[in-house]
């Protein structure tokens, strides 16, 4: 024989309404989503490459790549320098790691679709100018080594923020659209790379173990193969802004004309 009793009423110390609403759930139904996100690290195809020479990335492609999330990039490598005598040196741009880096570009399904020339000095202005005192003191000096003094050992490991537009965009990059996706970045000399912060010369540095780290959002097969289905009839269009760089002689007054309409312009960065 089964009985119940009456229904107890509990009282509350706290009325909802004294609750954040950031703490309540979400009152909306929600859907299902079988995208799933996970973190890729690519390996450089390049191996061990010195001053001048490319690093190479093959990144994955077709069907099942799903998207590049947006700004989710960074290159991670490890500098070894060979000096005299006495270990002492720094990265030329404001300390930054980027210094290795003389150019930066995206070839994909063939097409170089965007290639960033001088890429160590724009990142050197976007460090001075377009960033905060915070971000420069703590992640950047962390993993950057941005602004660290000299270094007395011959080999750091760091890690990069990849500025390339097609990367950082309002968009995912969609990766399953692609036939192929390649990103290849120009190591720069020595002198424009590193600086002695001793009497003895630095004959040659080395960039090994590099890989790019990003995070890989990857929905469902049938999600890729409906937008895939659909570009029969339409254009996948992707907007980005990229940047323009030029180097000039030093002199009293530059009259420069870009090619580009004023409308286009976001921005301009000039550094020395």
């Amino acid at each position: 024989m089964a009985g119940h009793g009456a229904m107890k009423n509990y009282s509350l110390s706290v009325a909802q309404q004294d609750v954040p609403s950031s703490w309540m759930p979400e009152a909306r139904p929600r859907l299902a989503n079988t995208a799933a996100r996970r973190i890729v690290s690519v390996s450089s195809q390049s191996g061990t490459v010195s001053a001048g020479q490319p690093l190479l990335f093959q990144l994955p492609a077709n069907m099942g790549a799903g998207f590049f999330v947006s700004g989710s990039g960074y290159l991670r490598m490890t500098v070894s320098v060979t000096q005299a005598v006495a270990q002492s040196w720094a990265f030329k741009q404001n300390g930054s790691g980027s210094s290795v880096l003389q150019r930066a570009s995206a070839i994909l399904s063939g097409q170089n679709v965007e290639s960033i020339n001088m890429y160590n000095k724009l990142y050197n202005s976007l460090l001075t100018h377009a960033t905060n005192l915070q971000y420069l003191t703590s992640d950047a000096q962390v993993h950057d080594q941005v602004f660290p003094g000299a270094f007395n050992t011959g080999d750091v490991t760091i890690c990069v923020p990849i500025g390339l537009g097609c990367l950082n965009a309002q968009q995912h990059l969609p990766l399953f659209l692609l036939s192929s996706a390649l990103l290849q970045f120009d190591t720069e000399a020595i002198s424009q790379a590193l600086t002695a912060g001793s009497a003895d010369a630095i004959s040659n540095y080395q960039i090994s173990q590099a890989s790019i780290c990003f995070e890989q959002l990857c929905p469902e097969p049938a999600y890729e193969q409906g937008i895939k289905a659909m570009l029969a009839s339409r254009v996948y269009q992707m907007k980005l802004d990229t940047w323009q760089n030029s180097r000039y002689a030093q002199q009293a007054s530059i009259t420069q004309t870009i090619g580009l309409n004023s409308s286009s312009v976001r921005g301009i960065l000039w550094g020395t």
